[in-house]
């Protein structure tokens, strides 16, 4: 598991917000009601969604924006909320296979990978990036996970 380090500019997203624990599967509902409200706005298909997580404070609840870039943040459809992400260093790892094995890879990361490589990590959120590499509940899909350190 070796990611490529990157600098990446600012962006800013728009979509909807989940702040929880997760427990029970919140985050692919947020992503399922959001994709039919975004289609009305955006088209879908060629489009780079971002789930944007952070910590709240809580050691386990954090908040996460499912969304898709925009260039500014002056026109937000209404149902959906616009959240700014700063520039940054990151660590950039793609997880490759189902959905149903992503939190495994996201446990490696911060189980191995981060105390193994010498690198902290850095404030800010952590990011992942649906191209069009992403195919839903196939086994040949890929996303990016980016965690920003330094």
């Amino acid at each position: 598991m070796e990611p490529k380090i990157v600098e990446k500019a600012s962006f800013n997203i728009v979509g909807m917000q989940y702040v929880g624990e997760n427990k029970s599967g919140e985050i692919p509902a947020l992503w399922g009601m959001m994709m039919p409200v975004a289609s009305k706005h955006v088209r879908v298909e060629g489009t780079c969604w971002y789930g944007v997580c952070e910590c709240i404070g809580h050691e386990s609840a954090f908040s996460y924006v499912a969304g898709y870039e925009v260039p500014d943040l002056g026109m937000i459809p209404p149902g959906l909320i616009g959240k700014s992400v700063a520039a940054g260093k990151f660590a950039v790892f793609t997880h490759r296979g189902l959905l149903s094995e992503l939190q495994a890879t996201w446990g490696k990361i911060y189980s191995e990978w981060l105390p193994a490589s010498g690198l902290e990590r850095a404030d800010g959120p952590d990011l992942e990036l649906y191209d069009e590499r992403f195919k839903h509940d196939s086994a040949d899909s890929e996303l990016d996970i980016y965690i920003p350190v330094k």
